[in-house]
This record gives C-alpha cells, structure tokens and sequence, in this order.
C-alpha cells in the first residue's frame, strides 16, 4: 500500500528540508511554489520514514521564528490502523455490540447494541486489535464512569467512525470524528447516515487545527509517530478528569507513550496488549489547564 506523506510550511525551510531529505530512499517531490512536500512511502515503512523525518523537522523547526512550523498530513490512513482482512458479518467485538455490513437492498433497522458498516470497506472495522481494544476500553468506560451518557467524545482520525458510533451506542451523548483524509470523511458519513446519527455525530475534515473546545473523552488510534508529533494537543482539548484512549503501536513501544503523554500533564489508569499491539487509557490531571478556545465539544 502506497502511502503519502505531506509536509508543509515557509518555502525557505521547506526547502532546507528537501535538501536534507535528498540522500533519503522515498521519492521526494517539492511542489513549484516550494511551500510544500510530497512524500511516498510503503505502508510497511511508513512509521520508519515519519521518524526519520521527524528528527529532520525538529532540527529545522529549532531555527525557525516564532510562529513558523511544518504541518504534517499522511493519507490513506482512514481507518488509523494497520490494513486487515475485510469484515466477516456479523462481527461481535465485545459483549452487546455487533458490527454488520450494510445491505442497501434489505431493510436493516439500527438499535444500540448495532454498528452499520457500508459494505466493501476493509479499514476500521474493527477486527484488528488496536481497534478492538479501544472499543472494549470504550465499553468499560461505559459500564464503570458516572455520567459517561452526558459524554462528548472526539474520535481523531475516525476513518470510518466505527469508534465514534460504539461511543454513542454504549450511551454518550454526543461525538465529533476528524479525519485529514477525504475519502474517510465520505466513508464516515455513509456511516453517520446508515446508523441514524446525524444528530449526535458530527463529522469534520481536517487535524487539529478544526478541532474546538474540550471534550470529556478523545479517541487516538493511530501510528505512533504521529501519536509522537501531535499527541500533546490531546491534553489542550481535554476536559478536567477526562480520559484519552490511545492505541495503534506496539507493545514494546508502551513506556515511550506512558513516559510521553506524562510530561503533557495525563497519568494512565489503564494498559492492555494483545498480539504485540498496545492500547492505553489515560486521565487528565486535575493540575492541568486548557490553553485553547471555542465552545466546548465542538469542531468547526
């Protein structure tokens, strides 16, 4: 699978960048008004690359003016999960909550132990294990956490929102799902649509920077070098004792991302494995403070 791996930002250091880049194995192109790069690289790599990229970024990033940044985008990550085999119906991934294929040619009524999928997506279904744990981290959230049916949740990188929609059918009361990739915006909300959410899940294209206000639970399944790049935003748009659920790297990779999301002021409160992958759930300390603005639980 081929993956892209955008950078953008001030011509001059993208420049500089592609210059140190150049002796790198991807193909590299830099577009004409020399603001921005296109990157390739094998899904196999990719967290490879973004690492080494990363470390180029940071040493550019350290002589740039105030203000001035490189923004990261990575398509083809709709479902912010590793590829696997397509979805076998129907799928019951924890106790009470079944995921089927949608049949446009049967009438199919939605009810709260059901997630719709659209038929033919073999991303974020839910069998692979990084989306498996979140879903069973979701749904002892529900059983245990007092008022988790007044939750707002932010599904970052929600593909196909499969996380986003168990929230909502395990009881929270509201959901947002952002996604950089277009065509997980469509599949998205197919799936909005299928599953009779359009009131309580509102779906956004973009990163963080759509992201407004605070929510009491965000979702961040994804490759950890991206989980590394932009994981500190998780804390600035969580409500005081919130959780954050975050998943998609290895086991072995679990003291980096506990060491990590500590230093950003959230402290874990949960670790599982399965299958050499790690998913963890993490609180906001109540020490901590919000640095952003906009209504709360709303993405624009």
């Amino acid at each position: 699978m081929d993956m892209e791996i955008s950078i953008s930002g001030p011509a001059g250091p993208v420049s500089k960048l592609h210059a140190a880049l150049k002796s790198y194995q991807p193909v590299i192109k830099q577009e004409k008004d020399r603001s921005r790069l296109i990157i390739h690289s094998a899904y196999a790599r990719l967290d490879q690359d973004l690492s080494i990229i990363s470390r180029r970024v940071r040493d550019l990033e350290a002589a740039l003016v105030s203000g001035e940044n490189f923004e990261f985008q990575v398509r083809n990550t709709a479902c912010c999960e590793p590829p696997h085999r397509k979805i076998v119906e129907p799928y019951q991934p924890v106790t009470g909550l079944f995921v089927r294929l949608f049949d446009p040619s049967k009438r199919q009524e939605t009810d709260d132990q059901t997630v719709l999928l659209a038929s033919g997506q073999a991303f974020g279904t839910g069998i692979h294990p990084t989306t498996g744990m979140c879903l069973k981290a979701l749904h002892r959230m529900a059983r245990h956490l007092n008022k988790f049916n007044r939750f707002s949740v932010l599904d970052f990188g929600c593909g196909t929102g499969l996380l986003a929609i168990a929230a909502l059918r395990f009881g929270a009361a509201r959901a947002v799902g952002v996604d950089i990739d277009h065509q997980a915006i469509l599949c998205a909300e197919k799936n909005r649509k299928i599953n009779s959410l359009a009131d309580s899940f509102e779906i956004v294209q973009g990163s963080w920077d759509k992201v407004r206000g605070r929510f009491d639970l965000i979702i961040f399944n994804t490759f950890p070098s991206l989980i590394l790049n932009t994981g500190q935003k998780i804390s600035l748009h969580l409500r005081k004792r919130g959780r954050a659920v975050i998943s998609g790297f290895s086991a072995d990779q679990s003291l980096v991302m506990e060491e990590f999301f500590s230093s950003t002021g959230l402290e874990p409160v949960e670790k599982k494995k399965q299958d050499g992958w790690a998913c963890m759930v993490f609180r906001k300390q109540s020490k901590t403070s919000f640095a952003g603005g906009g209504r709360p639980g709303t993405a624009q």
